[in-house]
């Protein structure tokens, strides 16, 4: 039997509670930030920010600005013009939505790493693209909400 630590998985959850400090409430501080940031800013970007300012702070933080995104985007969607336009924003909103609650449960340990970016702070181009094309379509539906 092989030690669970010594496995590939075993070392990015230890790795994980060590930059979270060990699911403490308090950030760890800037020492162990800045020893894991090149691997937290590319992989799980909820991390570093937690290690920074501590889970309640990063949760506050992310989950306070994403919300005011879903809340805008469902906003747009209500006010649109047609029913596809509704379908669109109401589909961005979800599809960001998912990824930001399913990116977090992964870096918490509540559900396993499956390598899913969080919209916008992930490291990785084709992530960001796809997610600046969705905002673009939701600022389409959007402007286009009112009949000249």
């Amino acid at each position: 039997m092989s030690d669970a630590s010594n496995t590939s998985e075993g070392r990015a959850v230890a790795r994980k509670k060590e930059t979270l400090g060990a699911d403490l409430i308090i950030p760890v501080g800037t020492i162990l930030f800045a020893v894991y940031y090149l691997y937290t800013v590319w992989d799980l970007p909820w991390q570093a920010k937690a290690a920074g300012l501590g889970i309640a702070g990063a949760m506050a933080l992310v989950l306070v600005l994403f919300g005011l995104l879903v809340l805008h985007g469902l906003t747009i969607a209500s006010q649109a013009r047609d029913r596809l336009g509704s379908l669109i924003a109401t589909g961005v909103v979800t599809m960001m939505a998912t990824q930001v609650f399913l990116n977090i449960g992964m870096t918490t340990g509540l559900i396993p790493i499956m390598g899913l970016p969080l919209p916008l702070m992930s490291y990785g181009g084709s992530s960001l693209i796809t997610t600046c094309m969705c905002l673009g379509l939701l600022m389409n539906v959007q402007r286009r909400r009112f009949t000249f």
